[in-house]
């Protein structure tokens, strides 16, 4: 009835390093962060960040993304730049126009 319990601590927000949009979540406006941003829900405005933005296999983004570097899994409807690289898994779907220093597309991914 008591036993140990296998939930693990979640560290207070003032020391995360990555912000997630959770795929029951919705977004809308203008996202700026310092940090990571994971989203694996649905994020419409712009996303201005000085880290990794990371669109997971379930997110759906229709935005500009400015970053230092982009991961995407799932679709982005919007233009990409990042300062440094952006990343195309096979599953990424991407509508607009990408600005990098290098860029690395998995077989399968779609750019239009």
């Amino acid at each position: 009835m008591f036993g140990r319990s296998s939930l693990v601590p979640v560290p207070p927000a003032s020391d995360s390093t990555t912000t997630y949009v959770d795929a029951s979540s919705e977004f809308s406006g203008t996202l700026k962060l310092q940090k990571n941003l994971h989203v694996d829900g649905a994020v419409e405005g712009e996303i201005d960040c000085a880290a990794t933005v990371r669109i997971g296999s379930s997110g759906r983004v229709t935005a500009s993304v400015c970053a230092e570097s982009v991961v995407i899994d799932g679709e982005i409807h919007g233009d990409i730049e990042a300062r440094s690289e952006i990343m195309l898994s096979k599953s990424a779907r991407v509508y607009g126009d990408l600005m990098t220093e290098g860029i690395v597309i998995e077989r399968g991914a779609k750019v239009e």
